[in-house]
This record gives C-alpha cells, structure tokens and sequence, in this order.
C-alpha cells in the first residue's frame, strides 16, 4: 500500500526532516521517515522525534553531514545535528541470531528499505515515508492500526523469540494506542514469556513507566494481570505475584484525571494492590528506581497506611494525626498522596484534610523562627535527643495555631514549660 498523505496531517517536524532526505537523496542513495513519526503522524498526534532509515553507511552518513555523534555504529546509527535538531540516521539492515533473547549477534547492511522494514516488531513500526511524504507500507501496519489491532510482523513467535523485551512493548502499545492484540501474538506472548528473565529490570522498568504516562493505563495494568507477563521477570516483583489474587476491576477506580504524576500512578498502583510500604520498596529497588523516586513513591505508600490505620472520629484529633505526619514525611510527598491519592483511597476524609491543611500555620520544623541551640540556651540542658523531640512539640503548637511563630513567645512558652515540670 502506498499512499500520500493529505497535506493537513504532514507536520512541521516531517517538513524539516526531508532536509535530511534531501541532502542524502543528493548523494545518490535512499533515504526514509521510520518508526513512530510515521505510526503517529497516521493516527493524528503531534511528533517531535524523526528518525530516518537510509541506504548510506554510517561513514557515508557521517561525510556528508559536518556534525555527528556516532551513537551507534555497530548497529548503523549515526545522530546527525542539523539546524538545531537532531535525527538517528540507521543504514537499512538485517538482523540475525540473536543472543540472550534480546539483541542480535549479527547485523548486516542491506540496500532495500523493505527488508529493513521486514525485521522490525509490529505492523505499526514497520512502515516508511519517503520525500513525497509517498507511505511505504508492505505489512498493512496502517489498516492494523485502523482496525485496532497489534500484529507482529511476520509470525509472533519468532518476534519474541528474538527479542524478549517486544512481549513488554506489545502490552504498552495496546495501552497507549488502545489497540486489541492478536489472538495469535496474545497466545505467543503466554508461551514465550519466561524469555522476559533474560531483560534488564531497567528495561522493564523503562516500558512500565511509558505505559503508565499514558490516561490509558489502567487498562495496561489489566493486561499485564491477565498474561502474568510480570511473574517472569529477572528479579522477583511481589506485586505480580498478588495479581493473582486481585480482581480485575480493583483497579478501574484509578482515575487518570486525578493521577496526573508519574509517582502518585505508580504509588496508587502499590496500594490497590494491597502492598505495604516495605514490599514496595522491594519492587521498587528491583526495578532499579532512583533513590529520589523510591522515596516518594514509598512515602505516598506509608501515609496511605499511615491514615488506614488512624481514627478520626473527632477533627481535633484529625487535626493532631495530620501534623504527626508531617514531621515523618517530606512535605512534597504528604501534598502528593493528599490531592492525587487521598480522593481515591480515602474519599470520606479528603475534604477534611484539605480543610486542615490549609489551615496550617507551618508545615515544617524548618519554618519554626528558634533552633535547637535556642532551647539549649534557654533551658540550660545539654544537647540530646530532648531537642528534637520539644522543636516537634513547638513545631504541632505553632502549626496549630495554639502558639505564635514568634521568638518570644516561643521563649516564654519553653520557660513556663521547664518551671512547670
């Protein structure tokens, strides 16, 4: 199938990327748009990434154009900057044995852009644009993606023989492209998913994380339920194995319009998983996340046990439990769980919390106008873990508005407490 496309869907990004066509065309070899500018410019969303697929070596590649990175050179790929942008180059090539279920041990350069489409993953990855803006589609990726559905190319089995990883790729797919796999990749997918141990739990993590950037996601998470794709990976996931055990609708309540952030997604599905804080941190650190979002994400887990467990029959008391958290956690994360987490998993308290948050004076020791020598001077005592307790004390009197942020009533108050006791 090759159509051209209407003028109304070619964008400025694909415009600017036929300077690179050009400049190769010019020098006597083909050149093509590939991979997702291609798939997304057919379904209407905006690009920003072109990649270019061309019968030019990377050394070819790279006499033409002045400024280069060779990102990728046993693979064909050259980064080529231009005008403020840049482009992956790959010279159109062949793949073949691949090792350890994920990357091939031989990669040769072909001339003809229809086997380097032939090697790729999905229908909808393997079509091609060229100078007329002209779609090269041999494997009807378009008509795929029309119907919505995921095809591999070629047969499923091989696909994910070859590369593990493309089982993970299929679910975030049908997730972001809401698309329905094929009963034949679906069942591929099932027989070959043990091959997912051979895949670096950054890997993992990467497509996770994309699939759950999408409004969609849910709908990735009950995927992923469903295949049991996840109880196969490198390093044991304690959630995938409780899915097991978990409805399917636990998590239709995941609200992609309240879940705006990355980390409240992630933390929200830990919870309607049932995870503690402690097997959240075991997954998280498997799936090798930064110690700044493990925190967070973690944090959100341990205030939402924290308010399962509290009583708030009296807003006093609400008032009391609310500022004890926040001088166990980090404001951002408290704030987090409160306006993305707490409608969803504490909805009867939402409003009050807010209420009560709002209403706060202060929200940190750090705001407090006296330190810890302050005490020490006024008191007399010598350093300990005192301090830290009465600068908490000081901190929930102040918050609550029980006691002014001001030094001399701070002073005065301490005194009256040390001739008191």
């Amino acid at each position: 199938m090759n159509n051209q496309l209407q003028k109304s869907n070619i964008q400025p990004a694909l415009v600017e990327a036929c300077l690179i066509l050009d400049q190769l065309q010019h020098a006597g070899f083909t050149a093509y748009i590939v991979g997702g500018a291609v798939r997304d410019t057919l379904v209407k969303r905006n690009i920003s990434d072109v990649d270019i697929a061309t019968s030019a070596t990377p050394e070819q590649v790279m006499a033409i154009f002045p400024r280069c990175i060779p990102t990728g050179l046993q693979h064909g790929t050259v980064t080529v900057l231009h005008y403020g942008h840049s482009y992956e180059v790959t010279t159109y090539r062949a793949e073949d044995h691949y090792k350890d279920h994920r990357r091939p041990e031989k990669v040769s350069f072909v001339e003809d852009i229809y086997a380097d489409l032939e090697r790729r993953d999905f229908t909808m990855n393997a079509m091609a644009l060229d100078r007329n803006f002209v779609l090269h589609d041999p494997f009807q990726g378009y008509s795929d993606l029309i119907n919505g559905q995921l095809r591999c190319v070629g047969k499923s089995d091989e696909r994910f023989q070859e590369d593990a990883l493309r089982m993970l790729r299929a679910v975030r797919f049908c997730t972001t492209y809401e698309l329905t796999p094929l009963l034949s990749l679906w069942r591929a997918i099932a027989k070959h998913r043990p091959l997912l141990a051979y895949i670096a739990m950054e890997r993992v993590n990467y497509e996770l994380t994309r699939m759950l950037s999408h409004r969609s996601f849910v709908s990735g998470i009950q995927l992923m339920q469903r295949n049991s794709l996840l109880l196969h990976t490198k390093e044991h996931l304690i959630v995938a194995g409780v899915w097991n055990d978990l409805e399917i609708g636990c998590f239709v309540k995941l609200n992609a319009d309240i879940l705006t952030h990355i980390d409240a997604r992630w933390a929200a599905i830990f919870i309607a998983s049932n995870l503690t804080s402690a097997q959240t941190a075991n997954d998280l650190r498997a799936l090798k996340f930064s110690n700044d979002q493990r925190a967070t994400i973690v944090g959100c887990v341990s205030i939402n046990e924290a308010v399962r467990q509290m009583h708030f029959e009296e807003e006093p008391l609400m008032e009391h439990t609310w500022v004890e958290l926040l001088l166990i956690h980090h404001l951002d994360q408290l704030e987090l769980w409160l306006y993305q987490l707490a409608p969803i998993f504490a909805p009867i308290l939402y409003e009050k919390l807010v209420v009560i948050h709002h209403s706060l004076r202060i929200y940190s020791v750090k705001e407090l106008c006296i330190r810890g020598n302050d005490l020490m001077k006024w008191t007399g005592q010598p350093a300990g873990a005192w301090v830290k307790e009465q600068l908490a004390h000081i901190m929930k009197q102040v918050a609550t508005g029980q006691l002014e942020n001001e030094r001399e009533q701070i002073q005065s108050y301490v005194k009256d407490k040390v001739e008191g006791e």
